[in-house]
């Protein structure tokens, strides 16, 4: 179903109405779908799936969430994200996942040049703040138990039962090139 979104060109400033439509592949199957947004004719694809890495300003600590564990593995640390909800754009479920996982509010342009999408099938925004003014408060409580920065060198040495799939990599093998993506949020 076509939906129409106004964009404001901050060069020109007018605003322009593009055609926009949003459809599902595989919607029913959440783990392999993904998003598919035309604007104007070009095709746009993204995973099922969005979150948000934040590091503090030594980058030396990364921003965790601790969830409730449905299925047998019990309780996981890992980044706050989640699965897009219908029309909904990566950027938009970032946003809602770290603000309902750590009550976090920030903004993330749809056209943000911070992320990475090669993550478990995951895009993520990656960000920089100043850990002293940020007040870690869960506001969805029966998903999440606990929000932290933890530090990054002991994350290496915590066993992988403990980590999610997505929190192992970025902690393995991703981290240098990821802290070079990071933008700061001023504060």
């Amino acid at each position: 179903m076509p939906s129409t979104l106004k964009y404001t060109i901050p060069q020109n400033r007018h605003t322009y109405t593009p055609n926009i439509s949003r459809r599902w592949t595989d919607i029913h199957n959440p783990r392999k779908r993904t998003l598919i947004v035309t604007i104007n004719g070009e095709e746009h694809v993204y995973p099922p799936k969005a979150g948000v890495i934040i590091f503090n300003q030594e980058l030396n600590k990364v921003l965790i969430v601790k969830s409730r564990g449905y299925n047998i593995g019990g309780t996981k640390w890992g980044l706050p994200k989640g699965h897009l909800d219908n029309n909904e754009l990566p950027n938009e479920c970032a946003m809602r996942e770290l603000r309902e996982e750590t009550g976090i509010k920030i903004h993330i342009p749809e056209k943000a040049n911070n992320l990475i999408n090669a993550i478990n099938n995951s895009v993520y925004y990656i960000y920089i703040v100043d850990e002293k003014k940020i007040y870690l408060n869960p506001i969805d409580t029966v998903e999440i138990i606990n929000a932290k920065f933890c530090y990054i060198n002991r994350l290496k040495t915590i066993k992988s039962n403990v980590l999610n799939k997505e929190l192992q990599k970025v902690v393995g093998k991703y981290l240098r090139n990821i802290k070079r993506l990071a933008i700061k949020i001023n504060n």
